[in-house]
């Protein structure tokens, strides 16, 4: 993998130092951003692989341990989905491969488990969009699983959430988000095909998670389609974005459209709506990704080159969600180039993957890092491009990714294996850490 520029020497033995036990230096002002490459890896390292698996085209990352999904892995005669659990050691550029984790209970081919991900503190929950308890039910489930059920670090299952709805017009679980003790879960085709979306809520961990709500669009949105395609959570803010809404149906485009809700908006406890957040003109599908942190929310429209709208709490007004900026690629703009195909916003830092981007040879892919106040006050500049050594036209670094504690990690799922034949597309993922964290010079 390649970074530019690479910073990487000194951050790696000062995080190395305070993984041993000694004290975390005290913040200075912080120069411009940048995330030094640390490892990479895939299943196929450690365990029987196939052509077509896809490994990482789910990521999700606690900054101590990582899981990757592959939904539809082609090594395995269930083909149910498989999440492998990778672990942090001693040295932050240490990452060793934990376990395999299989969908529990009743599985069968095509259940899509392993499709999506999050990660909280011990808690681990697995989307599968086509599972259920009994053949006849595919409608979709959540699994979620806690890092020390059944013994040290064994990541045992604590519970499956079977959709409630008869198959068909269901994917529970295509979305799925979580932040603490509350649980997001997604299901674009619910409600014959409106889609909708349930929030879920725990006492702690070692707590089953119980139904609180369920959002829906409002009735008056008529030509809502894919509501819960992609969700978010921080606090009692929920994000939920509805990438192929048709805004204007007099017009040829799938503008889309984003959906604010607050736990006390109508009353304690309601999830009433805030505001709806609409695409601006001549962009498309607007929420195709969305990232919350705090009073920041960054909304990915992949029509065209793609884009990514970063918008704030009360700005244009008290409650509203007004847009600050858009970024995007810049000189590696393409038509097609899916920037912001994933994206993870998280204080002052949005990183963007960007699968269909020039990487090192064709269009194998980039992430991009962006930090606030760089090229002024309240504006969003990039400070790096990343990208693999996969020299396979048909990679797309950065399909997905994840951040937490200093550490990003980003998926490559087409990409390449040493072990197989040229376009083996077997996957693989990248740890990088960010020097943000460290915000003092030591150099």
């Amino acid at each position: 993998m390649s970074i530019e520029p690479r910073l990487a020497s000194t951050r790696l033995r000062l995080f190395s130092a305070i993984l041993a036990g000694a004290a975390f230096p005290a913040l200075a002002a912080c120069p411009p951003d940048t995330f030094a490459d640390l490892a990479d890896f895939s299943h196929a390292d450690s365990v029987v692989a196939q052509s077509e698996d896809r490994f990482a085209e789910a990521i999700a990352t606690n900054g101590q341990f990582m899981a990757a999904g592959l939904s539809q892995q082609a090594h395995s005669t269930t083909e149910a989905g498989e999440v492998y659990l990778y672990r942090r050691g001693a040295a932050p550029n240490q990452w060793q491969y934990l376990k395999r984790i299989d969908e529990p209970g009743f599985s069968e081919v095509g259940d899509n488990f392993g499709g999506a991900l999050a990660m909280d503190g011990d808690t681990l929950v697995v989307g599968a969009i086509q599972a259920g308890d009994v053949p006849s039910n595919d409608a979709g489930a959540v699994h979620v699983f806690e890092r020390n059920l059944g013994g040290t670090d064994a990541w045992g299952p604590r519970q499956s959430i079977i959709a409630q709805e008869s198959a068909g017009y269901v994917s529970f679980g295509v979305s799925v988000a979580l932040d603490r003790n509350r649980l997001l879960v997604g299901d674009r085709d619910a409600d014959s095909g409106t889609g909708k979306v349930v929030i879920y809520e725990r006492s702690g961990v070692g707590a089953n998670f119980t139904e609180v709500k369920s959002l829906v669009s409002p009735p008056t949105d008529v030509d809502r389609d894919h509501f819960g395609d992609y969700v978010a959570v921080y606090g009692d803010t929920v994000i939920v974005s509805d990438p192929l809404y048709d805004v204007d149906p007099v017009s040829s485009g799938l503008e889309g459209r984003v959906y604010v809700y607050d736990r006390n908006q109508g009353g304690p406890g309601q999830w009433g709506l805030v505001t709806r957040i609409d695409a601006p003109a001549g962009i498309t599908a607007f929420g195709s990704a969305i990232s919350l942190w705090k009073d920041r929310l960054a909304i990915a429209s992949l029509g065209g080159a793609g884009r990514v709208h970063l918008h704030e709490r009360n700005q244009g007004g008290s409650g509203a969600w007004g847009p600050v900026v858009e970024v995007d690629a810049g000189g590696d703009s393409i038509s097609g180039g899916e920037f912001g195909k994933a994206i993870h916003l998280h204080e002052n830092e949005l990183l963007v993957g960007a699968s269909a981007v020039a990487g090192i040879t064709g269009a194998t892919g980039a992430a991009y890092v962006f930090q606030r106040d760089v090229g002024g006050a309240g504006n969003w500049g990039r400070t790096q491009k990343l990208f693999s050594g996969s020299n396979n036209n048909r990679s797309n670094f950065g399909a997905s990714l994840d951040y937490d504690q200093g550490f990003a990690v980003i998926g490559d799922p087409l990409s390449d294996h040493p072990s197989f034949a040229p376009g083996s597309r077997i996957g693989r993922a990248y740890v990088y850490l960010d020097d943000l964290i460290f915000c003092t010079p030591f150099e």
